[in-house]
């Protein structure tokens, strides 16, 4: 019987003890595996938690000073540096709109008699004017009336010719100092006014006009700012406008709604129609721009080199008469009439109405609103009624 046992049971005995040793060696290693992870069994497993670690991690009971918050210094507050304003001590003008000085516009400007005919072409400081007028004076030719506020600084103006009675009563309506050099008769009665402040070439040549010599008489007229100071003073008259000077002479559209006249005719090409220069301005949508061309050729200002261009054109229709057996012109240009006005590459006709000699003439679109012009030069050619159909405007 112990033979039989001994034989049966001690394989088996010998596997359970294989069995259990094997056992504990994979507990142990298990062991050993879990004590090397990082995992939240091992935080939990309070059995792995020794006596003096978990007295280490209780809190402690007594009372601690708990930091306070320490409120943070105001710092001061930086004042913002304002923008400068560009156009600080300026005004617009009353010429062209542009930014100017108050200096500037409040000095009576030059409206100065240009030739225009070929040997006296081109003109000089013509594209510092803000405003220029063209009409016929006799014949086919025509002569321009430049009106200039900012001229003090100008050494050649021109070149000069004489007045004519139209052209003194239309630079009555800036107030300036008026610059010719001889007139018509009919224009003379009228320059003889207390309140025509006019200095003629026929009394002050080598004074407020010299002679240029690349040019022969009559073309060869200039006058320059230091003259012109000089005649103001030995004439006594007043560099500020007198009380009657109606600043507000034209309406211009805001700079960032300008006028474009959307329902008018196309207008790349517009040509006034008088024949002796056959001028034409011709539209450059790049810069909005109309340049002006004469005599078959680019007219350009002889001082800065550079063509002259307007932003406004406008033709003025008017009755005229000639008044004497050598052609001069008189047009009539108190009272109303029609036209057209001329921006940014559209024309729409237009009216126009002034009542007395200082007051300015208004220029209306047909529904009787008074028209804005944009900023920049204004061209304004007065064109004869019997010449109308020589105008054209071409897209």
């Amino acid at each position: 019987m112990k033979q039989f046992i001994s034989n049966h049971f001690l394989p088996v005995c010998i596997g359970i003890g294989v069995v259990c040793a094997l056992a504990v060696v994979l507990v142990v290693a298990g062991m050993k595996k879990d004590k090397n992870k990082n995992t939240p069994a091992d935080i939990n497993n309070t059995q792995a938690v020794t006596p003096s670690a978990a007295v280490a991690s209780k809190p402690t009971d007594a009372p601690t000073d708990a930091p306070t918050d320490t409120p943070t210094p105001e710092l001061p507050t930086e004042t913002p540096t304002p923008t400068p304003d560009p156009h600080a001590g300026m005004v617009r003008s009353a010429l062209t709109n542009e930014w100017i000085s108050k200096e500037i516009d409040e000095t009576r400007p030059i409206a100065v008699m240009m030739n225009n005919l070929l040997p006296g072409t081109p003109q000089s400081s013509i594209n510092k004017a803000g405003v220029v007028y063209e009409l016929k004076v006799e014949g086919n030719i025509t002569r321009l009336l430049a009106i200039i506020e900012d001229w003090k600084g100008l050494d050649k103006i021109g070149s000069v010719r004489s007045a004519r009675k139209t052209y003194v009563f239309l630079q009555m309506e800036w107030d300036p100092i008026y610059l010719h050099f001889g007139s018509s008769n009919v224009a003379q009665p009228f320059l003889n006014r207390a309140d025509v402040l006019n200095l003629d070439g026929m009394q002050y040549e080598g004074k407020v006009y010299y002679r240029s010599t690349d040019r022969v008489a009559p073309h060869n007229a200039y006058a320059n700012a230091e003259g012109i100071l000089w005649g103001v003073e030995h004439k006594k008259y007043s560099l500020e406008h007198a009380d009657h000077y109606v600043r507000d002479h034209f309406k211009f559209a805001p700079d960032d709604t300008p006028t474009l006249l959307s329902d008018g005719q196309d207008a790349r090409i517009v040509r006034p129609g008088y024949q002796e220069n056959t001028p034409w301005f011709q539209y450059n949508a790049d810069d909005g721009l109309y340049y002006r061309f004469q005599y078959g050729k680019e007219q350009i200002d002889n001082v800065d080199n550079k063509q002259i261009t307007c932003k406004n054109v406008i033709l003025q229709y008017c009755a005229s008469e000639v008044v004497d057996d050598k052609g001069h012109k008189v047009f009539t240009i108190h009272g109303t009439g029609n036209g057209y006005f001329i921006t940014n590459g559209k024309a729409v006709p237009i009216t126009w109405k002034k009542n007395g000699d200082y007051d300015p003439t208004r220029f209306y679109y047909q529904n009787g609103e008074e028209i804005q012009l944009n900023t920049g030069k204004t061209w304004i050619c007065i064109v004869r009624k019997q010449d109308v159909g020589t105008v054209k405007i071409e897209p």
